[in-house]
């Protein structure tokens, strides 16, 4: 049951990093522009949101709420 708690909470985790990562990287609707104030809050909300995510990741792991991911 541990590890599928783990494996759940890195899958939300990554989910909502790259929803973040796809609005940062998005551009703007040439034919319907939004204002430049609106675009650079979209965009700072989307950083801070991706940095949250890794934050979170990063003490999630030194808890022990993350898998033990090992690469050969």
């Amino acid at each position: 049951m541990r590890k599928f708690i783990q494996w759940g909470i890195l899958s939300v985790l990554m989910t909502v990093g790259f929803l973040a990562f796809l609005v940062l990287a998005g551009e703007d609707n040439p034919y319907d522009p939004m204002p430049l104030f609106k675009f650079f809050i979209l965009k700072l909300s989307a950083l801070a949101v991706l940095g949250g995510c890794v934050w979170t990741g990063k003490v999630c792991d030194s808890k022990g709420l993350l898998p033990d991911i090992k690469e050969e």
